[in-house]
């Protein structure tokens, strides 16, 4: 997650659609007073990302005093964006993310979990799905609150340098070059309907039902 306040942005990070390679590129143009949640996959610290403690609910406070002040998490929803930002930032400030073929997705995540020190290392694709919680298959609470869309645009991954320029034009930010983060672990070329199978495929389609007809998604199959 950034929030730039120069260019009145709050970019809310998704899960496995490029968003760290963007969230470095947006870091280089981000000036002292920003917010940058730190990067941990990318060792990077955060920046301004402790959560004002007047934002914080009452249970969240508690928290603070036995542990510490919460930051703004890399993945931060947009219901707890609203919150901690407040009105005036929430409400003024051009809200974005990215969202991809939720099937596609799964796989990324699949490779990148199951990867050597992974944190579901050793787990079979059907194991890895039980295992993953519902914030990790599923991206919509980051852009939505509820069953409404907050974002002001959903980038499509699958159109990524289009969309990015059109969010940048939007902003006046120069174009991004996007550096690679969080790329190697999966095949190349591998496509999801190569290894998904059917009931996955259908799991898969129940658990991002709302993304799926948000973005218009479909599953799509290779010759």
């Amino acid at each position: 997650m950034i929030v730039s306040h120069k260019y009145r942005y709050i970019f809310l990070k998704s899960r496995k659609t490029a968003g760290s390679s963007v969230e470095l590129a947006l870091a280089e143009e981000c000036g002292p007073n920003d917010i940058i949640a730190a990067m941990r996959s990318e060792g990077r610290g955060g920046q301004n990302c402790l959560v004002p403690r007047t934002r914080l609910s009452a249970r969240e406070n508690v928290k603070a005093l036995l542990k510490k002040v919460p930051d703004f998490p890399e993945h931060t929803s947009a219901l707890d964006a609203k919150r901690w930002l407040g009105r005036d930032i929430w409400k003024s400030y051009f809200k974005f993310s990215i969202e991809r073929n939720p099937w596609d997705r799964y796989l990324s995540q699949y490779y990148w979990n199951t990867r050597r020190g992974g944190q579901a290392e050793g787990k079979d694709i059907h194991e890895h799905f039980e295992w993953a919680a519902s914030w990790r298959k599923s991206n919509w609470d980051i852009y939505a609150i509820g069953d409404q869309v907050v974002a002001d645009k959903v980038v499509r991954y699958e159109n990524l340098a289009n969309d990015l320029a059109d969010v940048t034009a939007e902003l006046g930010l120069k174009t991004l070059s996007l550096p690679r983060a969080k790329s190697v672990t999966r095949p190349r070329n591998q496509h999801y309907s190569q290894v998904l199978p059917s009931d996955l495929v259908e799991k898969i389609r129940q658990t991002c039902a709302r993304e799926i007809d948000y973005m218009g998604y479909t599953f799509e199959h290779t010759s």
